[in-house]
């Protein structure tokens, strides 16, 4: 489905890679009506949850560029493919931080009440 991001010019292309990782990272989500007259209401969600779930694997697995690349083979565009990636690149580590505020804040809880309880088998002993 990313391929469908050819659909667009590389300066807007750049654009909405920025806005999606905004939205990965808490910040104001790509809004689709500046994009309404692109894609339809279902095209622009299979694309919004490609993009984000690309750049989250991409993140969560260290891809190296080349990994990346591969993963965006199927797009006919050569241009937004690199787009993609340089989006990629200059913002890994902000969405490393925001995968890993995600991470910790579902988390978190259950590690405090396993702490609890390895205490009270602790004191069981």
């Amino acid at each position: 489905m990313v391929d469908s991001l050819s659909r667009l010019p590389a300066a807007d292309c750049l654009k909405l890679c920025h806005r999606v990782v905004d939205d990965i990272c808490g910040r104001e989500p790509p809004c689709r009506k500046d994009y309404g007259a692109t894609w339809s209401l279902e095209e622009w969600l299979d694309l919004l949850n490609s993009l984000t779930g690309f750049f989250r694997l991409a993140v969560g697995n260290n891809s190296s560029d080349e990994e990346v690349l591969a993963g965006l083979s199927g797009m006919s565009s050569s241009s937004h493919a690199e787009t993609v990636l340089s989006v990629l690149r200059g913002r890994r580590e902000e969405i490393c931080r925001a995968l890993q505020d995600r991470t910790n804040s579902i988390s978190s809880a259950t590690l405090q009440d396993f702490d609890w309880q390895l205490k009270v088998v602790l004191q069981l002993k």
